[in-house]
Parts: structure tokens; C-alpha cells; sequence
């Protein structure tokens, strides 16, 4: 099911994000999201209209998606 990301999500997604940051170079972010970096980007990315969107299944969060402008 994809659904809207709520800041109780920020765990999760911190754990898929930070496995992207540091293990690989398909982001553009160097340093690892905290738990508080997460859920206000959860928050203030819905509040400027643009979009933060989990995917979830019976085992929990299994990927997010986000968009804003990049500059």
C-alpha cells in the first residue's frame, strides 16, 4: 500500500535513506538522516505541497518516495 509518510514513519525511512547514504552513490546527500532530520523533512516537505509517500506492507515500511525542488 502507498500512503502518505507521517513523522511517526522517521525510523523507518532513516533506516532505508541512511543505508542509501552510506552504502552507495545514488543520492545526493552525504551525511546520514537523523530521526529528527527525517521527520521534519516528512513535515515540511507536505507543508510546502509536495509529496512524502511510504510504501507498506505486512512487514512494515519497505520504501519512501519524495520530491521538492532540488535548488
Amino acid at each position: 500500500m502507498i500512503r502518505n509518510a507521517a513523522p511517526d514513519d522517521a525510523r523507518a525511512v532513516a533506516d532505508i535513506w541512511n543505508h542509501y547514504i552510506r552504502d552507495t552513490l545514488v543520492t545526493f546527500n552525504f551525511a546520514e538522516k537523523s530521526l529528527a532530520d527525517v521527520a521534519t523533512d516528512i513535515t515540511a516537505r507536505q507543508a510546502q505541497g509536495h509529496g512524502f509517500f511510504v510504501a507498506q506492507s505486512d512487514a512494515g515500511i519497505v520504501g519512501f518516495a519524495t520530491y521538492g525542488q532540488f535548488r
